[in-house]
């Protein structure tokens, strides 16, 4: 098969011009991922290129170029309204993405025209399903604490509630950095290294529940896969997650303002021009009721998680959200 029309792709891969550091790898994880599966279709993607058909950006709208004869910004989004200065660039592309169909439903309310389509994320082959057995201890792991609104706080509060002193249980927190985590406990292990992927899947297949109480994802790559491996997954059912978290075990919440509930959250609240984001607070009783009712009845809900996995490695595979993509573009 002969290429098709090249496509230019942006994500910013380290600093902005503030000297912040804005480099992430779940967005590099992404764009990596797209770029194999689009191969595949014959599809070349150059990163960064003038004079192509079309130029993607994935990335927040703040760091939006508009490079193609085309352009695309394809964004996620955990809270339920953007900043007003945002709209701007989103309204000079041809197209937006959303990353699940509740995003899409926030840039909508928020006044954006232009055509706004899902290209949700995917699984790649390496995140096989695993059929996971208890040995001599149970592992709860929690991915990605160094946010404040994945609410690691609340994981470490309820683990220890339910099981200190039972060294049956324990706890793995893989972070990014130290900021946000405990203060030293025997039954918890913090992870604060970078893991390549083979290690990466290597620690989710080795562990027996994901705990995972976000406040807001555009889609949550860190549940998704979770469930793709067959692990029992505790997640916030609202925001991007509502597309996936019923396939293991769903969490509630109460929609509250970021402003009050995460006051350390940079965000500039005044410049929301149609009201302050909310987002959600996770139940903490029910996700202790969660946690406890994991480890009474694992089998069963090592039963449901690997129904859910086998749905998603079946529709969710990164090589068709790529034909998704080559539709989008009229490739």
């Amino acid at each position: 098969m002969g290429l098709r029309k090249d496509i230019s792709w942006f994500t910013p891969q380290d600093t902005d011009l503030s000297g912040a550091v804005w480099r992430s790898s779940g967005y590099t994880e992404v764009s990596l991922s797209l770029f194999e599966a689009l191969e595949k279709l014959g599809q070349k993607v150059i990163w960064n290129a003038e004079g192509t058909a079309w130029h993607v950006n994935y990335c927040l709208p703040f760091y939006y170029q508009t490079i193609g004869k085309k352009n695309v910004g394809y964004t996620p989004w955990e809270y339920t309204s953007i900043p007003d200065t945002w709209k701007y660039n989103m309204e000079k592309c041809d197209q937006i993405w959303a990353t699940s169909s509740w995003c899409k439903d926030v840039y909508e309310s928020m006044g954006i025209e232009v055509p706004i389509k899902v290209v949700p994320h995917g699984i790649h082959s390496d995140w096989k399903v695993v059929n996971r057995e208890i040995g001599e201890k149970f592992y709860f792991l929690h991915v990605g604490g160094e946010l404040p609104r994945k609410n690691s706080d609340l994981v470490v509060k309820a683990f220890l509630e339910l099981f200190e002193g039972n060294d049956d249980y324990h706890l793995i927190l893989k972070v990014s950095n130290r900021n946000r985590v405990p203060l030293p406990h025997p039954q918890i292990t913090i992870i604060d290294s970078f893991l390549e992927r083979d290690s990466l899947i290597s620690l989710y297949n080795n562990c027996h529940c994901m705990v995972y109480p976000t406040t807001g994802e555009g889609f949550g790559m860190i549940p998704f896969q979770a469930i793709a491996t067959g692990m029992p997954t505790i997640c916030t059912n609202e925001t991007g997650c509502s597309e996936y978290a019923d396939l293991s075990m769903p969490l509630s919440g109460e929609w509250v303002s970021v402003e009050d509930y995460m006051p350390e959250v940079d965000l500039d609240f005044d410049s929301y021009g149609s009201g302050a984001p909310k987002a959600i607070k996770p139940d903490y009783e029910m996700l202790v009721s969660l946690m406890e009712e994991v480890t009474d009845d694992y089998l069963d809900h090592k039963t449901k998680a690997l129904r859910g996995a086998r749905i998603i490695q079946n529709e969710h595979s990164w090589d068709s959200i790529a034909e998704r993509i080559v539709e989008n573009l009229d490739l």
